[in-house]
């Protein structure tokens, strides 16, 4: 049962820092996207 939450939360965090990262690189490459269809802006 001990073993079972460890492994749970392990999985929880690995989930959250995926989701993170994954928000992270969309931005990113929205951001990026958006620079270069407008330079002038930058």
């Amino acid at each position: 049962m001990c073993g079972f939450a460890i492994g749970f939360t392990e999985v929880n965090v690995m989930n959250l820092e995926s989701i993170l990262m994954l928000v992270v690189s969309v931005l990113l490459m929205i951001y990026l996207l958006y620079a270069l269809l407008q330079p002038e802006k930058f």
